[in-house]
């Protein structure tokens, strides 16, 4: 199998869960209560998977705009929040964070808690519609954003499993890539 074909098998196979998770997440059994935003926790393990920048963020702007359509809204207003969200984490793992289930637990709450207050502040918080239910409000979009972030620490495993098992890495482990023996020529004082 080549490089190429390997690359979009695991790509292929991070959109499948993605398009089923958001299926999922518009079901009708989902609706009632306070459901979890499945495409940011999926968004936010494919982040932390991969490490090809470019690629990372175009499939945030991509589940962003999956997110759009599924949630009725300006095409393009999730997009774009997804796609400074990747940006941002991106410029984390480079600087701050590492690739952990931990780190993808609470980047995917916070996330989900940015989005969903943006999107109350300009429907419902800006027009006064919100009345004296703001603390009520406030509440759900914390309880979905913690939901959200409880499922992107079983999702981080799985999609980090998907990228290594397609691309054929090793996980990797605390052994030395070339043990310290004298026989070995990297090994040699200079």
């Amino acid at each position: 199998m080549t490089l190429g074909s390997r690359k979009a098998l695991k790509w292929g196979l991070w959109t499948a869960v993605l398009l089923l998770l958001t299926g999922l997440q518009t079901a009708p059994a989902f609706s009632s209560v306070v459901s979890p935003v499945l495409g940011v926790a999926v968004t936010v393990s494919v982040l932390l998977s991969e490490s090809n920048e470019i690629g990372g963020c175009g499939f945030a702007a991509a589940a962003g705009l999956l997110w759009d359509v599924s949630a009725g809204k300006l095409l393009g207003y999730y997009g774009l929040m997804l796609l400074v969200a990747g940006v941002t984490i991106d410029w984390l793992l480079a600087n701050f964070l590492r690739r952990t289930a931990g780190s993808a637990v609470l980047l995917t709450a916070a996330v989900t808690f940015l989005c969903r207050l943006v999107d109350s502040e300009l429907y419902l918080f800006i027009w006064g519609y919100a009345g004296e239910n703001i603390g009520q409000v406030l509440g759900e979009i914390l309880l979905q954003s913690l939901l959200t972030g409880l499922c992107a620490g079983v999702l981080f495993p799985f999609m980090r499993f998907i990228g290594r098992r397609t691309m054929g890495e090793e996980p990797s482990s605390l052994r030395l890539r070339h043990p310290f023996t004298p026989e070995n020529p990297r090994n040699r004082r200079r």
